[in-house]
């Protein structure tokens, strides 16, 4: 499939080697990931210093499938914060029900990561039940399998969670070469269930 994908820019041209050359299908075969070459993406790397950045802000690109135009984009500035946990605005619930817990992030997240977040019981052990993404991927609601029982709760938030821009919690995706990101720590948000 990628030999029939180019990434074109403003003048119709194609990009130079835009795409990572591995093709990401979901395991239902319906679903195709591409990503952008790693080396082109990150400063300080050989691939972006010799044929530059893949996208720039303010550029306009057209993603194309067998020439024919099947998604345009105007690439904005650089997103370097990542997801906030302690901006994150979770809802109550009722006891005794299976209310949705839902979760207002501060922005998107990676749509594969619907798991990398979770409840937990006070013991630590996961709530067992249904999770899921809307709005753009920044809202999470979870269903718990059994009604909510009185007590505490907590939400945890894998610190690998990333947005679409490759940030992570309490980490980002441009750093420096001679300062690697430190280890991810998982986010704690309680929740009481009263």
């Amino acid at each position: 499939m990628l030999p029939r994908l180019a990434l074109l820019d403003a003048a119709r041209k194609p990009i130079d080697s835009p795409f990572l050359d591995q093709e990401l299908w979901s395991p239902d075969g319906k679903v195709l990931t591409i990503m952008p070459h790693p080396g082109r993406v990150k400063t300080g790397l050989i691939a972006r210093n010799e044929l530059g950045p893949i996208l720039s802000a303010g550029d306009n690109v057209t993603l194309t499938l067998d020439g024919r135009a099947i998604k345009r984009w105007s690439v904005g500035a650089t997103d370097e914060i990542g997801p906030v946990a302690s901006s994150w605005k979770v809802s109550a619930v009722r006891i005794a029900s299976k209310q949705p817990v839902a979760v207002v992030l501060d922005g998107p997240i990676d749509g594969r990561d619907v798991d990398y977040l979770a409840i937990a019981e006070a013991g630590g052990d996961r709530v067992a039940g249904n999770a899921r993404l809307s709005r753009g991927e920044t809202t999470w609601t979870f269903t718990p399998n059994i009604p909510w029982q009185a007590g505490n709760y907590t939400l945890v938030a894998h610190g690998t969670l990333e947005d679409p821009a490759g940030n992570r919690l309490g980490g980002h995706f441009e750093t420096r070469m001679d300062s690697p990101p430190e280890y991810p720590i998982d986010a704690v948000i309680p929740l009481a269930v009263r």
